[in-house]
């Protein structure tokens, strides 16, 4: 399963590069995205690997809270990831 990382997580004067909005193709709705709670994901940057877990939903969209272990570059915004 793959999705796209479309922004950081953040607040008026703050952003978090640990935390990131992931877009996943096929899900279209809240419940599908809980559903996706606490699965691992991957991103390959370069060589660079990166590597998280979805902790929450984000809206009623489908989208996702996904955190990484380490901050992703900001070069990484609309790239893939993986889902496991």
């Amino acid at each position: 399963m793959r999705g796209i990382i479309k922004s950081f997580a953040r607040s008026v004067g703050r952003i978090n590069a640990q935390r990131a909005v992931v877009q996943v193709d096929g899900v279209n709705s809240r419940n599908d995205a809980i559903r996706l709670s606490g699965r691992q994901v991957v991103l390959r940057h370069g060589k660079n690997i990166f590597s998280g877990k979805i902790v929450s939903h984000h809206g009623d969209a489908g989208k996702l809270h996904v955190r990484f272990r380490k901050p992703i570059p900001a070069q990484a915004l609309r790239q893939q990831v993986e889902i496991k």
